[in-house]
Order: structure tokens, then sequence, then C-alpha cells
């Protein structure tokens, strides 16, 4: 009974979800999946009529989902890890082995309504990925080796970039990551290796580029389609009792099961988690401690959101003194700087750049209360910390050695030689 209620629950859910989409006019499939169009599309990509598909897609791609018709979807993967098939032999990890892969083939008419295989990674080659990856979309996260296998390729290529056309070829290449492959992670399902070779690429992008990416794909993307949507719903549903049941005593056990809810959708989750460290400054140690289970494109996204939620406090003059006066601003400004002080101390091998731009850009538009968040990450990562009244046996140690200042500034137990 009790396992016919919940899914009766789960059920009524996923059906408000879905009215939801069509208020907000989000794509669901118009064309059932038995409709002839749809198999007859299957049929030009298998014959590698790619130029015809196109036309025939282009006219029908607002009427259903591709998610829809797994048939048709899984086709267009094949047809895909075809084409990049001679580029990627020779950076495959299967090379040095005697068994061949084995790979669903396509004909080749040598005509124009076709796609050649692609033996170079040149802008031609990049583009004709482009093609077929926009109208895959987000969807290329079902199929991991494919997925993996373009991450691959697109690092090999970073790592040994090419003299023409380069500026070009990085456009194309970082169109596909931030708008295809970014997005694509929300349908695979808690895999850490799959996450560290895009990350593996996207680190080495400008965090401004980064940045503008998760906002896309946090505010855009989860909602494009009813996969995505419903997928982050059932994080959110997930997510949700973690944060009222996580304690000091339990972080260990719970914090393999918060790396493996933000895998997929790390910003769903770690908006919960802002929350929660805006309110209940007693729980923040306890979720860095189970921050070391996420992957390091989830450290990023915390970042990212962190900073987000500290851009849109209310600045006005007015507000400003009200809330400060009510504690409200201090509150969440000394909670966020305790939490990235913690954070940073823990995780230092995160990306700092986009931390302090943000902190230098508030001070020169004279929002000074963000010094509060720089002096807490100096004194928690430097292990000192600035003393504004000294009495006389603190003015007398400062005249000592280093060892001697920590322990006349009484922080000699945060600090890590």
């Amino acid at each position: 009974d009790l396992k016919k209620k919940d899914k009766e629950t789960e059920i009524t859910s996923i059906e408000e979800v879905e009215s939801q989409l069509i208020c907000k006019n989000i794509n669901i499939s118009l064309i059932p999946s038995d409709n002839q169009k749809l198999w007859l599309m299957e049929a030009l990509v298998k014959n590698n009529s790619w130029i015809l598909f196109e036309k025939l897609y282009g006219s029908l791609n607002s009427f259903f989902d591709l998610n829809s018709h797994l048939p048709l979807l899984n086709t267009i993967l094949n047809y895909l890890e075809w084409l990049i098939e001679p580029v990627y032999r020779p950076i495959s990890p299967t090379r040095f082995t005697k068994k061949p892969v084995t790979l669903v083939n396509f004909p080749i008419h040598n005509s124009n309504l076709e796609l050649q295989q692609i033996h170079q990674l040149d802008l031609e080659g990049i583009t004709k990925i482009a093609r077929v990856c926009k109208i895959v979309g987000p969807a290329i996260g079902k199929n991991v080796l494919v997925y993996t296998k373009l991450c691959r390729l697109f690092r090999h290529y970073l790592d040994h970039p090419s003299t023409e056309n380069h500026n070009a070829i990085y456009e194309v290449l970082v169109y596909i990551c931030t708008q295809i492959l970014l997005p694509a992670i929300s349908l695979v399902k808690s895999n850490p290796g799959v996450i560290a070779n895009l990350w593996n690429i996207i680190q080495d992008f400008d965090f401004s580029i980064r940045i503008q990416a998760y906002e896309e794909w946090f505010t855009f993307f989860i909602y494009s389609n009813s996969t995505l949507l419903l997928e982050g719903f059932n994080t959110i549903k997930q997510a949700t009792p973690w944060f009222k049941t996580v304690t000091a005593d339990t972080v260990k056990q719970k914090g393999r099961i918060l790396g493996n809810l933000s895998h997929n959708n790390p910003g769903l989750v770690f908006k919960l988690a802002n929350q929660i460290i805006k309110n209940y400054s007693n729980l923040i140690e306890p979720i860095v401690n189970a921050l070391s289970y996420c992957s390091n494109l989830s450290m990023d996204v915390i970042i990212f959101l962190t900073l987000r939620d500290l851009s849109n406090a209310p600045y006005e003059d007015k507000a400003k003194t009200q809330l400060v006066q009510e504690g409200t601003i201090h509150d969440i400004h000394a909670n966020f700087a305790t939490f990235l002080g913690h954070f940073l101390r823990k995780y230092y091998t995160v990306d700092l750049t986009s931390i302090f731009s943000f902190l230098m850009n508030r001070i020169f538009q004279n929002q000074y209360l963000d010094l509060v968040i720089l002096k807490e990450i100096i004194s928690k990562m430097s292990g000192s910390e600035s003393i504004e009244v000294l009495n006389q046996n603190q003015l007398q140690a400062l005249a000592g050695g280093i060892n001697l200042q920590i322990e006349g500034a009484s922080i000699a137990n945060d600090f890590k030689k």
C-alpha cells in the first residue's frame, strides 16, 4: 500500500510538471512516436542523406522532442560516432588492442546530399560535428560513449591546436561544449568519469565564458524540454530531504549521497545548499565537509552560485541602511564569508579568478560590505588574521617570529603549516 501510494504521488507530481511545461510553451512532443515522418528521417540518416534529413527536421523540430523517439536519436548518435571515427582512432585508448572496434557503418555515395567522414579536425571537420550536435542537443548525454569520444577529441585539439583558423575552430569548440555538452550532463546518470572529461576541457576556458554557460544551463536549458525538466524535478525531490537531515555526525555517510546527486544537476542541488547557508550558520561546516565527494565541475558551480547570490543582495541606500540595522545583510554576508573561507581553505585547487574579480568590481562600485568576504578568505587561507585592538602582550608578540605572532593572535589552532 505504501509503495502504491508513493507511486501515485510521483505520477501526480510529474503530471503537474507537464502541465507547467504546457503553460510555459516548453517543447513537448506533439507528434506520436510511431509517426511515419520520424521513421522517414531515421531512414534518411541511415542512408547518409544528411542534407535531406536536415531540411525535413528543420520543418518538424518544433513539433516533437528527439528524446521521445529513441530509434531516431540512436541512429543520429551512431552517425556522429561514424563521422569522427577516422580522426578519433589515432587517440583512442583501444588503438593498441588487436580486436577492432565494431561501429555502425553508413553508405558512401559521393554525392552532395551526404557528409563525409572527418579525417582531420580542421574548421570544416568541427563544423560537421557542430551541425550534428546542434540537432541532437543535450540528448547526446544519453550515449556516454559518443559523449566521451567528443570530449577526448576536443581535449586533444586543445593540447595540439591547429595553426590555421585556430580562432574560428576554438569558437565552434566553445559553442559545442557550453551549449550542448554541458547541458547534456543533466541526462548522464551519475558518471564522474564523464564529468571529469568535460571539466578537462572547460577548465581552460575563461571564467567569464564558464559563468555565462552556467547561467544559461540553469535558467534556460533545464526548462528547454520536458526530459530535462523532469530530471531536474527528480533531483530536487531527492536533494531536499538530504539538507533536512544532514548534521556534523552524519556528514561522512551522507557526503557520498550529495556527490551522486550533484553530478547531474549541480546548479539545482547547490541552490538549495545556498539557502541553508544563508539561514543556518551552524550547518556551514558540515556542508563544506560533505563537498569532498563532489566533482571539480560542481566546485566551480558552487563558486558561481555563491557569487550570483551575493550580487543579487539589495544595495540601495535606503534598503541598505534599514537592513544593516536589522542585521539581515550582515548575516547573509557573514554566512557567505564564513562559507567561502572554509570552502577555499579545504578545496584550495578551485579557480579563484572569478571570486577576486567579483570582489574587486564590487569595491570599485563603492560596495565595501564585501570586504568582509575578502578578509575572511585571506584569514582562512593564509592562517593570519588582522586584529584591530591589541593588548600589551599581543604587541610584544608581534616583535617576535611568525610562530610567536600566531600565538599572540590566538589562532594557532586554525593555522596549517
